[in-house]
């Protein structure tokens, strides 16, 4: 069966609907054109009609989703890493206990234009990196942790999106770096 005739769920409706406020929020369309396909989208049925409403502005790629339904993930002495072309829910929660994180956003896509990244580490663990492009806001609070930034500012452009990045670390440690640092 064509995957394009299958029917949407209403998280895939929801992350369309992301995508269309992106274009807006980023002027690609008007206020007249936002109300015009959102009505469109939640009329949608098919994937096939999802992509015919957002042709013009969504770039047909395979997106590995985070998981809208699912904003918290865990490493419990374990380790997990993240990264490629991952969709970045508005609020989202990392905890690391006796394990490691590691979340490389340097290809995320975001869901809105200002998200909050939640991180708790615990005798453990988080890494993330961020693309230079993203305003990025660190809210570190150590107890007996450390809480490292590495952040590098983009300054010839006007970021589109804002992170604000929430670290608690409990005999644990947590590095905040861009991406054009890492290799």
């Amino acid at each position: 069966m064509n995957d394009n005739k299958l029917l949407i769920s209403h998280s895939e409706r929801d992350q369309s609907l992301h995508e269309l406020q992106n274009a807006f929020v980023t002027g690609r369309i008007n206020e007249a054109e936002l109300e015009k396909r959102t009505s469109k989208i939640l009329e949608a049925r098919t994937h096939n009609d999802l992509q015919n409403i957002l042709i013009d502005i969504v770039p047909p790629q395979p997106i590995i989703s985070l998981s809208l339904s699912k904003t918290s993930n865990f490493a419990i002495f374990s380790g997990v890493e993240r990264k490629g072309p991952i969709l970045l829910p508005q609020n989202f929660k990392v905890t690391a206990v006796f394990g490691g994180y590691h979340l490389d956003l340097s290809e995320a896509k975001f869901c809105a234009p200002v998200s909050t990244i939640n991180l708790v580490a615990i005798l453990g663990g988080i890494e993330v990196i961020v693309p230079e492009s993203v305003n990025v806001y660190l809210h570190p609070s150590p107890i007996l942790g450390g809480i490292s930034s590495k952040l590098i500012h983009e300054s010839s452009s006007m970021p589109k999106f804002t992170l604000h990045i929430r670290a608690l670390a409990i005999f644990g440690g947590i590095e905040v770096s861009s991406a054009k640092g890492k290799t």
